[in-house]
């Protein structure tokens, strides 16, 4: 006799990007993107603890000094569609101009649209690794946690920075 389960199926969709927005096209050499760091999105304790953490580091002045740093804070979520779209280029540019992307995920571990939005772009993405699909991300990601220390950190953003063909080889493989 044949026993009979029932199935349930769960679906994730991964995050998209287009990349009739974000690409990396024209913007491949070093002298091309002139922002060493870049951080994107909320800084909120509570939901991002550890984007919060690092916009704090990349803050002080002695880290403010040594990397050309750009913190780009979220737009909100009520904008029009022709607003939307306005920002989302400018984000886009952004990327493009970008060596190193810090992508942290939420105090829940869910990844970020922007690590798709990154790939695309060709900027090497650091940041902590999401609880889902760990292992596709860990080929893309340079993996900094919130149990690192500070001086890890900056010694992990120091190295990618001085290291351009290791950067670029690592952020191609990404795209």
């Amino acid at each position: 006799m044949s026993k009979q389960t029932s199935s349930r199926y769960i679906i994730h969709a991964p995050h998209s990007a287009s990349k009739e927005i974000f690409s990396c096209n024209g913007y491949f050499r070093d002298v091309d993107r002139p922002i060493d760091i870049l951080l994107t999105g909320m800084i909120n304790p509570i939901t991002y603890p550890f984007r919060t953490r690092l916009f704090n580091l990349l803050n002080e002045p002695a880290v403010q000094s040594a990397y050309r740093i750009h913190v780009h804070h979220h737009p909100g979520y009520g904008l029009t569609y022709s607003n939307a779209q306005v920002q989302l280029e400018e984000y886009a540019t952004l990327l493009k101009r970008t060596k190193i992307h810090l992508v942290t995920t939420s105090a829940y571990k869910l990844a970020p649209a922007k690590l798709a939005e990154t790939q695309l772009s060709g900027a090497l993405i650091v940041g902590d690794i999401p609880d889902s699909r760990q292992k596709y991300y860990e080929n893309l990601i340079v993996s900094i946690s919130m149990e690192d220390d500070d001086e890890s950190i900056l010694r992990t953003l120091k190295w990618w920075i001085e290291h351009p063909k290791e950067r670029l080889a690592k952020a191609r493989a990404a795209y």
